[in-house]
């Protein structure tokens, strides 16, 4: 096994949890993907934590990280998109409270 020095190790406060209880749904499912699971975690140097949402299509998995909006750490000219990726921009699209 490889040595990990000059590493450090972090302790997750990771939870599993349900995209219901957190209050997320989609408004359309993302074609060939499937929703494998859901996790409250806190993220290195963040105060807040986020919600992770696992899907998978039996090859590929990706996760979908959301946080609550915080103007302090997202100002309005930072909103958007994160261009270049149109899967990444469907889903957060897709993405919404439930409600809203």
């Amino acid at each position: 096994m490889a040595s990990d020095d000059g590493y450090r190790h972090e302790q997750s406060d990771r939870t599993l949890t349900s995209v219901v209880d957190e209050g997320w749904e989609l408004s359309s499912p993302v074609p060939g993907f499937m929703p494998q699971a859901c996790y409250r975690q806190r993220m290195q140097g963040q105060r807040e934590q986020v919600v992770q949402w696992v899907f998978s299509d039996g090859l590929a998995t990706v996760s979908l990280f959301m946080e609550s909006l915080n103007a302090e750490t997202h100002p309005r000219e930072e909103l958007g998109f994160h261009g270049g990726d149109p899967h990444a921009d469907a889903a957060s699209r897709q993405a919404t409270t439930r409600g809203g």
